[in-house]
């Protein structure tokens, strides 16, 4: 039998620390430490407590980034505005012009563009300090999908269920492909904008959970289907590839605390929430996301609750037989 040092290979290098400069994939023995090590291994996001609601309340439409989210409406229904520095939510003087549910939103926290209610074809959009009533959207929608920017928008589907898509360039709607398949979309912004979406289907626990879609500027193609079958999941992404789907209703009363992240063509599982909830707000980006508010499994139902999501970066481990 051929012995271990005449088998053809790379070697495994024998140091007293872990080298400067090592490169994914690279193996050593560290003997300092008596360990075996390798770099680039990539673990799970992790999520982490932020500063709670001043409202608690459920399916209010959300935006912006981790350090600059808000969350507008929702509960019962209302109209109170909430903004996030990245530590800590402050209620806003400025209230919705209607008192709205099931409603949702692209945009900043300083220049945002909603849609519907329960149902609705009404719109407002935010410029950071007060709200004013825009163009009514073509269709009565409640839960409708949204991603991009307040000048530059695409809003699709909706709970009634409808399949339309529709742009916003800042003043007027112009219709564009339907949705392969229609019904309610999943909670908060889920990456990208009028040249790349993702739809994330949230049809209230029919066995339609969890479907994708992609859109690319001019039409939807079906990808990918989440893990986790159900919906008012909490979402956040910047761009198509790089998305994030928390939380969610796993069934009348059941509430989750899985998550999932989204590269563009595949969901795999990532860290999960703390605690259970569904039909939060979620804002951020793959890399560094929010879940907010929504119903909970406790007493009472509705939560203030705020998770800061950070995505998992390589890291160098040690190799062990466990």
């Amino acid at each position: 039998m051929a012995s271990y040092n005449t088998i053809k290979g790379l070697k495994v290098k024998y140091l007293s620390a872990d080298p400067a400069g090592k490169e994914a994939g690279q193996v050593w023995y560290n003997s300092t430490t008596g360990t075996l090590r390798v770099d680039g291994i990539i673990g799970i996001g992790t999520w982490a407590s932020g500063g709670g609601l001043n409202s608690a309340r459920t399916n209010g439409c959300s935006g912006g980034l981790q350090n600059s989210a808000l969350y507008a409406g929702g509960g019962s229904p209302g109209g109170v505005t909430e903004l996030y520095n990245g530590s800590a939510w402050t209620t806003s003087p400025a209230t919705m012009n209607t008192n709205r549910f099931g409603h949702r939103g692209a945009g900043t926290q300083t220049s945002y563009i909603m849609a519907g209610n329960d149902p609705s074809t009404a719109a407002e959009s935010f410029n950071g300090s007060a709200w004013s009533n825009e163009t009514a959207y073509p269709v009565s929608v409640s839960g409708i999908g949204a991603a991009g920017t307040d000048s530059a928008a695409v809003f699709f589907a909706g709970g009634t269920p409808i399949t339309s898509t529709f742009y916003w360039n800042g003043s007027s709607w112009s219709d564009q492909s339907a949705a392969n398949q229609g019904g309610a979309a999943n909670n908060g912004p889920i990456g990208g904008g009028q040249s790349d979406a993702v739809f994330l289907s949230a049809t209230e626990l029919t066995g339609l959970q969890g479907r994708t879609q992609l859109w690319d500027g001019s039409s939807w193609t079906t990808s990918g289907t989440a893990s986790t079958q159900g919906d008012s999941r909490s979402n956040m992404g910047t761009v198509g590839t790089s998305c994030v789907s928390a939380g969610g209703r796993t069934a009348p009363t059941g509430y989750s605390v899985a998550c999932e992240a989204f590269n563009g063509t595949a969901w795999s599982a990532t860290g999960s929430l703390s605690s259970p909830k569904a039909a939060g707000g979620g804002a951020g980006t793959g890399a560094a996301g929010l879940c907010f508010g929504g119903n909970s499994s406790g007493s009472p139902d509705v939560t203030a609750i705020t998770e800061e999501f950070t995505e998992a970066t390589a890291a160098t481990k040690t190799i062990t037989t466990s």
